[in-house]
């Protein structure tokens, strides 16, 4: 529609108290329900016959000639294109996309999808329109740069990530030294002088785990004695004995 075709806003009662309801503040679906219609779409059409327009960011109609103006859109004053005129119907949130594809003569939305497509357009779901291409990579290509502006972590930066560990292993200190301490250096089982009076204890044992215990005995050169007798004081140590194993060995 040119704006010298648009005609001059009718102010009913029922349109001044639309607009009112929605300068107090109310919802579009609270208004057309306070009228009586059965949904907003409906009150848009009332509203549209009496040569108002929805603007939906500012939530309120505002005269048709208004909105139509030069000053006011100037989409519609430079672009009489048939690309213009889709983009411009868009515009207007009441209107559904079949709707406007049968304004501007096509069979269905698919048909105008693939038109714009044609025409170097590309759907923008953010804005509720089509925009072109070229323009629409440009906002991706400036995300991609955010994120390669990204500052690089440092190995300082990373090295931070690894301090609540090495504080745990600082406050068990003692502990993690008494497990390292099970084996000597030279990776040879630790020996502990046991005081006391030697005692024959019989022990019965399946003969694989014996095999085994004699095969140790034999790399690590040392009796099977000695071998019991650490298995058994770490063994005590790190069941709740390890007090008193303590005072045996100090003793």
């Amino acid at each position: 529609m040119k704006y010298q075709d648009t005609k001059e806003p009718i102010y009913e009662i029922n349109v001044n108290r639309v607009i009112t309801e929605l300068a107090e503040g109310k919802s579009k679906e609270e208004v057309a329900e306070n009228l009586g219609y059965g949904s907003f779409k409906a009150l848009s059409n009332y509203m549209r016959r009496k040569n108002f327009s929805w603007v939906g960011k500012d939530n309120k109609f505002i005269p048709t000639v208004e909105k139509n103006a030069p000053s006011k859109n100037v989409s519609l004053a430079i672009d009489n294109t048939k690309v213009g005129k889709i983009i411009s119907l868009f515009q207007d949130k009441e209107l559904e996309a079949k709707e406007i594809a049968e304004m501007v003569g096509f069979d269905s939305h698919k048909s105008l999808a693939q038109y714009m497509d044609k025409e170097g357009y590309i759907w923008d779901s953010e804005l509720g329109n089509y925009t072109k291409r070229a323009a629409h990579k440009k906002v991706e290509s400036l995300e991609e740069k955010k994120r390669d502006d990204k500052p690089e972590v440092t190995h300082e930066q990373g090295f931070e990530q690894y301090l609540p560990l090495l504080e745990f292993i600082k406050e068990n200190e003692e502990q993690f030294r008494s497990i390292l301490d099970t084996t000597g250096s030279t990776g040879q089982l630790k020996r502990y002088a046991v005081p006391g009076i030697p005692r024959t204890k019989s022990i019965h044992m399946v003969n694989s785990l014996d095999d085994l215990a004699k095969m140790f005995c034999d790399e690590k050169n040392i009796r099977q004695r000695d071998l019991y007798e650490s298995a058994l004081i770490e063994y005590l140590s790190n069941h709740g004995y390890k007090s008193n194993i303590e005072r045996l060995l100090n003793s």
